[in-house]
Formats: C-alpha cells, sequence, structure tokens
C-alpha cells in the first residue's frame, strides 16, 4: 500500500501533483533492496523535473508562434482590446464565433453604425423642436413681462 512508510507517503503526495500514476503500486510493490531506492530516485527526480521541462516547452512554443508566425497572421488572431455596445441590439455570438472572419464584422459594424446615424438623427430632430418650443415659450414670456 502506498502509505505504508512515510517515504512511501511522501513519495504518494508527489505522485498525485503530477497526475496521480500510481508508482508506488505498480512498480515498487514487486520490487527489492536496492532497486526500490534506483527507482524511489529516479520518480523523484521525474517528478520533480518533468513538469519545469513541460512548463518550458509550453513556453518555448509560444514565444517561437509569436516570433515566426508571418505579421498577417498575427493581425488577425490577436485582438488588441474588445469594444461592446451595451445599447445595441444585435448578435454577439456571431462575433465570437466567427473571430476571423473580419468582413462579416466589418458588415456588422456598418449596419450597426447606419442605425445608429438614424436613430442620432432622430434624436436631434426632437431636440431641435424642443429647443424651438421653448423659444417660442422664452418669447412670450419676455412679452408678457415688459408690458
Amino acid at each position: 500500500t502506498p502509505f505504508k512508510y512515510p517515504m512511501y507517503s511522501i513519495l504518494k503526495t508527489f505522485d498525485m501533483t503530477v497526475g496521480e500514476m500510481e508508482f508506488v503500486t505498480y512498480f515498487i510493490s514487486g520490487t527489492s533492496g536496492r532497486m526500490q531506492l534506483a527507482l524511489l530516485v529516479v520518480f523523484v527526480i521525474f517528478v520533480v523535473v518533468m513538469p519545469i521541462g513541460l512548463m518550458n516547452l509550453l513556453i518555448n512554443l509560444v514565444y517561437e508562434m509569436e516570433t515566426n508566425l508571418p505579421r498577417y497572421f498575427q493581425r488577425r488572431l490577436y485582438r488588441r482590446f474588445l469594444q461592446f455596445y451595451p445599447n445595441r441590439t444585435g448578435n454577439r455570438l456571431v462575433e465570437y464565433m466567427r473571430p476571423y472572419g473580419m468582413q462579416y464584422r466589418d458588415w456588422l459594424q456598418r449596419c450597426a453604425d447606419d442605425r445608429a446615424e438614424t436613430t442620432n438623427e432622430e434624436r436631434l430632430e426632437a431636440v431641435e423642436a424642443a429647443v424651438q418650443g421653448l423659444t417660442i415659450l422664452l418669447k412670450d414670456i419676455r412679452q408678457a413681462v415688459v408690458h
């Protein structure tokens, strides 16, 4: 059993951090003497070195992708910022599902801008009408005060 001796308990803890390889059950139980000690040393070295090596390989992979990919692909894959328009109605799911479809996104943006321009024009007309109404009311008040 893995928790029979304190050394095996510590080894089992290392084993669980790596991903539950059941080292003690499969490899140690059938061996004896010097072979057990050699297997324990090799396993401890493996448990310490392997995660460090994997992380270094992953970091190197990302670095190589960043430096060796052509600029064209980097521009299409990388987004520096993401804009949200909370008052706009639209299908945001389509934007997230098709991050590489620039033409479709541009078309959606133009449609949204057209909708925003028409609503802004309508708002401007409403404000101008309200200002004209207030101007007439102010003239009436001035005339009433003067007379």
